[in-house]
């Protein structure tokens, strides 16, 4: 498959109408002319706490050409990081309380890839 990558993508939402801004996504992604949906599992629902990044299907080429790393931020300003050193590499952050996070994939200063914000609330008592 040269000239092109597979990608594994989640898909979730902590805001409004989650069932239908998933659905919204998954059809953004649809309406791009290079990409190509091939499979999707079923919707569910779940609390956030911690949550696992993993990075699939990355080539060994581009873990060779030097240091990726996966950085958490919370609220736009990195909390944590990992390196990724092998293809399948995944690292799991705790959420250091409520706030907007996101997972970033950097080589050096570059951005590479990135999730979607997460949103972490408060409890409630």
């Amino acid at each position: 498959m040269a000239g092109h990558s597979i990608a594994y993508i989640s898909v979730g939402s902590n805001l409004g109408d989650k069932l239908e801004n998933c659905r919204r996504g998954i059809a953004a992604l649809e309406a791009i002319p290079e990409i190509r949906v091939t499979g999707r599992s079923r919707f569910y629902k779940s609390e956030p706490v911690d949550f696992t990044a993993q990075v699939l299907n990355v080539d060994p080429e581009d873990v060779a050409l030097g240091a990726l790393e996966l950085v958490v931020l919370k609220n736009g300003v990195p909390v944590e990081s990992a390196p990724v050193g092998v293809p399948g590499a995944e690292h799991t952050f705790s959420s250091s309380g409520p706030g907007r996070y996101r997972v970033e994939l950097r080589r050096g200063d570059a951005l590479v890839a990135f999730t979607n914000p997460i949103y972490v609330k408060r409890k409630r008592k």
